[in-house]
């Protein structure tokens, strides 16, 4: 019964805030619900260690402060995101917040304890310890007006506006700000600061005395669960993740910049008669071939669209393609560049598609279903950006769920008739989770196990077919669609535990689907039968460029014909394509699709 009694707290306090983080997250995968789970634990345990060293734990509420303050770390941020995105909401996670609550509660009851045993000067101690708390607590004071003055989180929109904004900018919109705002922010920190120093006394009067030992004891305690707390915990909130990113992006943003005007001068681009006026490229996220019924008759039916045109003459399915790298950024920033795992040209003084469509005469559109900013999705995002018009799903429709959906209502602003248009369509495709990739009315298969994740990645591809198929009859509507090539930036094994492929193949084997009308197979009918030919030829996504300048059918001081498989002197195979960054040769594949037609 005494260890019952005294494991009480842990047990209550665990539940709160795992019943908390389990009511408010949604579509919570069951992997994640234990990684939190454990995580929770730990950190439980965590914050009453020093409780539990003290012998306090059943007088918990002697801390008042220190509650206070852990409960508006976990609540705040979490609360305000929840409410700010909910209507848009496909999920919902946000673990770190929770954590850093409880880690800081340890931290700081561990420090406080610590310093009103070496200094005498308890009002001093108190004294500062409140400032320490109001630090801590000022992120969190930050989003609360920020949602009261906007109704709005702060994402990394807000933080861009920031960037731009100079010290003149600034202080006029600080002295735009009614008084009574002011006033409410000098009164909010003024009573904080005495509502937390009047808790802090009462602390005083209950402290535990401790001996030498146990003083170290606290200040290991004290020093590592802050240190943990400010580089594990804070450093990983939406709002620091949104600093960095935006940081991240600026500084890489400025480069590029500069290498790109010079590379620009350099570049060349002769056009052929027989140029097509409108081409589209849509860009697939984490799709795998191995799940596609296009690709493979013996699955259940996931793309039946695509599936359907594979036996017409316009359509030219790619057996063997692989993604030159198992995640977004390294495939992409390779695939729509002179930047690839067979050259020494790096990413920075690399030419992009879009610079080559640009300088054939081409009108350029990038739509985006993907972030925008981020640490990862930096140079994709200045990729995009160089594009004439460039448009994201979350910065248009950002109260909207974020289906791909949700691109075809960019079409409207593409001039078909008047203009040479090249149009780049990102998808979000089937990134995990894949249950929040697609709407429900594409809730087609599920698995008799609870995770379902090989029937939620078949509902994705299902509805990423769906995608395809609209914005294929977008254009074929008015005959107004000459090219059009679908690849993802890499693939993905849903079925991780169970899948016999231990090489990591299944993840890097991709779709390659390309589509020419029948006037541009007939105004350039070497190119229709060279991609007839080469379809069962081996390809890596980083050759994407040069197949994009063949169909655009171009002449350019930066194209490789030998690295394009539209090309009758592509000189790639097997023997010589390498996937995982340059890193590993097809020939490791163990699963070869080479007998697939």
């Amino acid at each position: 019964m005494h260890i019952f009694i005294n494991s009480l707290p842990l047990i209550i306090l665990f539940s709160i805030v795992y019943l908390y983080y389990r009511l408010t997250t949604v579509n919570l995968s069951t992997s994640a619900k234990f990684l939190q789970m454990r995580r929770y634990g730990i950190a439980a345990i965590v914050a009453l260690l020093p409780l539990y060293i003290t012998n306090t734990q059943l007088f918990f509420w002697i801390y008042p402060s220190h509650i206070l303050v852990a409960a508006i770390l976990i609540l705040t941020e979490r609360t305000i995101y929840f409410i700010a995105t909910k209507d848009a909401l496909t999920s919902f996670n946000m673990p770190f917040p929770i954590a850093l609550g409880l880690y800081t509660f340890s931290g700081m009851v561990s420090l406080h304890i610590l310093l009103l045993n070496i200094f005498p000067n308890h009002t001093f101690v108190n004294s500062f310890i409140t400032f320490l708390q109001l630090i801590l607590l000022l992120p969190q004071i930050i989003n609360i007006f920020y949602y009261i003055l906007f109704q709005s989180e702060i994402n990394n929109n807000s933080i861009m506006l920031l960037y731009q904004t100079d010290k003149k900018e600034a202080l006029e919109y600080l002295k735009s700000i009614d008084y009574r705002i002011w006033s409410a922010i000098i009164i909010s920190f003024t009573i904080l600061y005495t509502l937390l120093f009047y808790m802090n006394n009462y602390t005083l009067s209950h402290i535990p005395t401790l001996n030498i030992y146990t003083k170290m004891l606290f200040a290991f305690l004290t020093i590592s669960t802050i240190f943990y707390s400010i580089k594990k915990l804070f450093m990983r909130c939406v709002l620091m993740e949104s600093f960095k990113a935006v940081s991240h992006h600026y500084k890489h943003l400025q480069l590029f910049k500069t290498n790109h005007i010079q590379t620009l001068t350099n570049l060349q681009v002769i056009k052929n008669e027989n140029t097509p006026q409108n081409i589209v490229l849509i860009i697939g996220e984490s799709a795998s071939r191995d799940y596609m019924s296009a690709f493979s008759y013996d699955l259940v039916d996931t793309t039946p669209w695509l599936k359907s045109n594979k036996s017409t003459s316009e359509f030219y399915f790619f057996n063997n393609a692989y993604s030159c790298a198992s995640s977004t950024v390294p495939a992409l920033s390779h695939a729509l560049t002179t930047a690839n795992y067979y050259n020494d040209i790096s990413f920075n003084e690399s030419v992009s598609i879009i610079d080559i469509a640009k300088k054939a005469g081409y009108k350029t559109y990038w739509f985006s279903n993907q972030s925008k900013i981020g640490v990862y999705d930096t140079p994709i995002t200045m990729l995009a950006e160089t594009a004439d018009i460039s448009r994201w799903v979350s910065d248009v429709f950002p109260k909207e769920k974020n289906f791909d959906e949700l691109l075809v209502n960019f079409l409207p602003e593409i001039d078909l008739l008047n203009n040479n248009n090249f149009i780049i369509f990102h998808l979000m495709g089937s990134h995990i989770d894949y249950n929040n990739r697609y709407p429900q009315n594409f809730q087609k298969w599920s698995d008799a196990n609870e995770t379902g994740r090989v029937a939620d990645f078949n509902n994705s591809l299902l509805y990423t077919d769906y995608v395809l198929e609209k914005i294929y009859n977008h254009f074929k509507t008015n005959n107004n669609l000459d090219a059009l090539i679908y690849f993802s930036d890499h693939g993905t094994n849903p079925n991780r535990k169970r899948h016999p492929d231990g090489s990591g193949f299944s993840g890097l084997r991709i779709p390659l689907v390309v589509y020419l009308s029948k006037k541009y197979q007939t105004q350039n009918p070497i190119l229709a039968t060279t991609l007839q030919n080469n379809k069962n030829k081996y390809f890596t996504n980083d050759l994407t460029f040069n197949l994009i300048c063949g169909i655009l059918n171009i002449k350019s001081n930066y194209y490789s014909e030998i690295e394009s498989i539209a090309s009758p002197l592509y000189s790639f195979n097997k023997n010589n394509l390498k996937t995982s960054e340059g890193k590993v040769s097809l020939m490791n594949d163990p699963f070869d699709s080479e007998q697939m037609s």
